[in-house]
């Protein structure tokens, strides 16, 4: 059972007790992300995350890694473009010194400028990584071409320019502003003691969101385009894409079933098609990225130039082949029962859980039982499918994502979907 409770102090908490385990899965949600940034803030978000494990006023950077490790647990964080999460996965007679350190690096961490110019370099080596690995690079591309004009756009880990113009004023600034407790969820699955674990959050700080309105975020414009990025690879590493739906849209199952039956998994139509019958690729599959404010579809795979036209020519056909004939009722059949089974696996991890309950609040304002979600699945019809096919590929053009090889430019410029 999913308990949810509105603190006095603002903090939203949210637990659910796994009886039969001895582990603890503990949570700090902040539903701040890159979308909430600026072009001068971009990349603030991420750089909090790294800096709440820089000391706080009670323990070092050293200390916070090794009161988790002495007890063999694990503490980590990451940013999205709607949220923050720092948490813990611990055995479950340890999880007061968990919740007490995550929430004292929450609230009272330092921000030394030294630790603060240090990680600078950290996160500037970070963007050269991503910069050398094209098949991370390419969707950061392609999220930015897609919403060009928008800031949701933007690529999570910022950019050089705004990471080396950080210092302890602005980042203090952005955390203050940002880190309120309206704006935080703590979520715990596992075993624990909802009563202690509520008293000792009442005694947190009382943190209220700034007087200033913010300022509502719109539906981003899409923008459909051909960008291409020369760099001296192997291989063309490819992603066409178009805009989806939201991440509240009642149609959600929908497309999470069409994308299994489409290139989700092993069995779906590119995967067999492009890697097992032809063989000329190793990695292709679709997916998705929905957000409050819009959703991307997206089509991946990397391969070698001299295959890149015959690849574009496949996709091209199962996506023609969609829209003309749409899908089988085994193939609905089989996506519905590799979806549940995916669900119900995700029960055997307190750590899915716990992640499952904190989303369902930031995108829903409620926990969605399960039983609920079966039953919207198993009721998706072939008409409901072909309807989400039209939405999808109807609107052209597309929006197409390359990095390879010069050779790989005028193929690309040249095709047309």
């Amino acid at each position: 059972m999913v308990r949810k409770i509105q603190l006095p102090n603002g903090i939203r908490l949210i637990g659910e007790k796994i009886p039969h385990t001895e582990t603890c899965s503990i949570g700090f949600w902040q539903e701040t992300g890159s979308s909430m940034e600026n072009e001068k803030t971009s990349g603030f978000s991420h750089f909090i995350e790294h800096m709440l494990f820089k000391g706080t006023d009670r323990y070092s950077a050293y200390e916070i890694a090794r009161k988790i490790d002495g007890v063999g647990g694990i503490i980590n964080a990451f940013t999205a473009r709607e949220y923050t999460c720092y948490y813990t996965n611990i055995v479950a007679e340890h999880h007061p010194m968990a919740l007490d350190l995550l929430s004292n690096m929450y609230y009272r961490s330092a921000f030394v400028s030294k630790e603060i110019d240090r990680e600078k370099q950290v996160i500037l080596e970070e963007i050269k990584m991503y910069e050398d690995t094209p098949d991370e690079l390419i969707h950061d591309r392609f999220i930015k071409s897609l919403w060009y004009n928008d800031v949701i756009g933007n690529p999570v880990v910022g950019r050089v320019e705004t990471i080396n113009s950080i210092n302890r004023q602005n980042i203090l600034r952005f955390y203050k502003k940002n880190y309120t407790n309206d704006k935080l969820i703590v979520a715990v699955t596992g075993k624990f003691s909802f009563k202690n674990i509520k008293k000792f959050l009442e005694n947190l700080p009382r943190r209220d969101a700034s007087m200033k309105k913010m300022i509502q975020q719109k539906d981003p414009v899409t923008s459909c385009i051909k960008s291409t990025l020369k760099k001296p690879l192997e291989q063309v590493h490819l992603i066409i894409g178009m805009p989806s739906i939201k991440r509240t849209d009642p149609r959600r199952y929908i497309l999470y079933i069409l994308n299994i039956i489409f290139g989700a998994s092993m069995s779906s139509r590119l995967y067999q098609k492009v890697r097992e019958n032809e063989g000329i690729c190793y990695s292709i599959y679709s997916y998705i990225s929905l957000y409050k404010v819009g959703g991307v579809f997206g089509i991946y795979c990397g391969t070698s130039t001299s295959y890149l036209k015959r690849v574009l020519d496949l996709i091209k056909f199962e996506i023609d082949s969609l829209m003309n004939k749409g899908i089988t009722e085994d193939e609905l059949k089989s996506a519905k029962e590799q979806i549940k089974g995916n669900i119900i696996l995700g029960k055997e991890s307190i750590e899915t859980r716990m992640n499952r309950i904190a989303s369902e609040e930031i995108y829903f304002n409620r926990h969605i039982p399960m039983s609920e979600v079966l039953k919207e699945i198993e009721a998706i019809s072939l008409k409901d499918i072909s309807n989400m096919i039209d939405q999808l590929f109807s609107n052209k053009p597309y929006s197409i994502n390359t990095i390879g090889p010069s050779s790989h430019i005028r193929i690309v410029k040249n095709y047309k979907f």
